[in-house]
């Protein structure tokens, strides 16, 4: 009775007991599927965002989130969050180390041009745009989506995958969704 839910609902505590990732990609979009912008979901669900963080061993992002948005990617919107390490995946290594993301305090940052520090990791959330997306496609276990209810100008992110629809749920303008990539292979 309701295998496939179960299973996929267990699937990250099964990695756990393994030893082995669980790695989810996490984007947040408006409803007309466009992705700029510096606050596109709604401050209930950032705040679940940094509670996601304070979660997770592993925070991966690509080179042009750091040199555009210049972010922190830490836990300060939820009391006692502690941030995750971050991997900035890039080929040239020309980032200001002065910008509030080097300077959080217990973290480590990594800058390298492979995804191989992930396996030292557990629970790892990759954030990005459509070119990470795409290059992180066979290392991805779940996608994570914040859908807000608005609408905003710009370039449409084409996430040409498999996903299977696992859960979804209101929060405040947002619609939150999780889905299976069926394009990885799982044990």
């Amino acid at each position: 009775m309701l295998k496939q839910a179960c299973d996929a609902l267990l699937y990250p505590f099964l990695q756990w007991q393994r030893h082995a990732p669980f790695i989810f990609f996490k984007l947040a979009k408006y409803q007309n599927g466009t992705i700029s912008g510096k606050h596109v979901s709604s401050l209930a669900s950032r705040t679940l965002v940094h509670r996601i963080r304070s979660k997770i061993d592993l925070l991966v992002i690509g080179g042009d989130t750091v040199r555009i948005d210049r972010p922190t990617l830490d836990t300060r919107l939820m009391e006692g969050g502690t941030a995750p390490d971050i991997l900035i995946y890039t080929s040239t290594d020309d980032l200001d180390r002065t910008i509030p993301l080097f300077n959080v305090p217990g973290r480590k940052v990594y800058v390298e041009n492979h995804f191989d520090r992930i396996h030292h990791y557990r629970h790892i959330m990759i954030e990005g745009g459509e070119g990470m997306f795409q290059l992180t496609r066979q290392l991805v276990d779940y996608y994570l989506f914040f859908t807000t209810d608005r609408f905003a100008k710009g370039k449409k992110i084409d996430l040409d995958a498999h996903l299977q629809s696992l859960h979804s749920f209101k929060n405040d303008s947002d619609t939150i969704a999780w889905f299976k990539n069926c394009d990885k292979e799982t044990p």
